[in-house]
């Protein structure tokens, strides 16, 4: 089976237990990464340095951390990160996420049975102190692209992917949300075959805060923008996209929580 890298970025709002909790989780996969990649966009606080320099010290050579000068938002810090990883598969996690301990062995798995693969992901339990429930995302192929033609059809932190297919279509962009949608548009687009395997692979921690900052519209439209010139979506849908974002940005964020809670797949 092939090795595999893990790509990480990390902002200072970041809590540390979160971030250690993190790390924890993908330290402790069954089938174990050679490559450890974590990236910085901006300066740091001291317990989040404290705990980079504490893994770095325990594993030697596992982790390679990257520096960003400032914050330039998650997009720019991915694709750092992706053109860093040294092998060609590489983990997506994000610093608040909790990866099962199978959750990789599940997805290299699955670039073993087909090499035509790209990018696979899975399901994810969303959970926060007094909830949780299932973000289900479609499997079939057909079912993927016809959906992300509405919205994401993959939960981003429990994706794997290929380095060379993502740079080969340009690879993450500068946007600061959305960024994970427009990547794949453009892999969707490029025909690249892709797929999700039907079962919970990560935890995802919601909040309030959650919620507050699925407000972006401009960020957001940014993306459906590059969409449709790179022809995924079509002017109509643009527009449609972009009402629906428009509205859900100005609702309150209790009403945007509910909202958003009756538009995801649960069991």
């Amino acid at each position: 089976m092939k090795n595999y890298s893990v790509l990480m970025t990390i902002y200072k709002d970041e809590k540390p237990s979160y971030f250690k909790a993190s790390i924890e989780s993908m330290l402790s996969q069954t089938i174990p990464t050679d490559d450890f990649v974590v990236v910085c966009d901006g300066e740091l606080t001291d317990e989040l340095n404290n705990i980079i320099t504490e893994y770095k010290s325990k594993y030697n050579d596992l982790f390679n951390i990257i520096r960003l000068d400032k914050n330039y938002g998650v997009g720019y810090a991915s694709a750092k990160g992706v053109v860093a990883c040294k092998n060609d598969l590489i983990a997506k996690m994000d610093s608040d996420d909790i990866s099962y301990p199978i959750r990789c062995e599940k997805e290299l798995n699955e670039f073993e049975k087909n090499p035509e693969l790209v990018l696979v992901g899975s399901f994810v339990r969303e959970f926060s102190d007094n909830k949780s429930f299932i973000r289900k995302v479609p499997v079939e192929y057909e079912q993927i692209v016809k959906f992300s033609r509405l919205r994401s059809p993959f939960n981003n932190p429990t994706i794997m992917f290929s380095k060379s297919a993502v740079i080969e279509v340009g690879n993450h962009s500068r946007l600061r949300r959305g960024e994970d949608y427009e990547l794949f548009a453009k892999l969707i687009r490029a025909g690249k075959y892709v797929t999700n395997i039907p079962e919970c692979l990560l935890d995802y921690r919601i909040s309030e805060n959650t919620y507050a900052k699925r407000n972006n519209y401009g960020e957001l439209k940014q993306s459906y923008n590059v969409a449709r010139k790179i022809g995924h979506i079509s002017n109509s849908e643009y527009i449609f996209l972009c009402f629906v974002q428009f509205v859900f940005s100005k609702m309150p964020v209790k009403l945007r929580q509910f909202s958003y809670e009756c538009m995801i797949r649960r069991d």
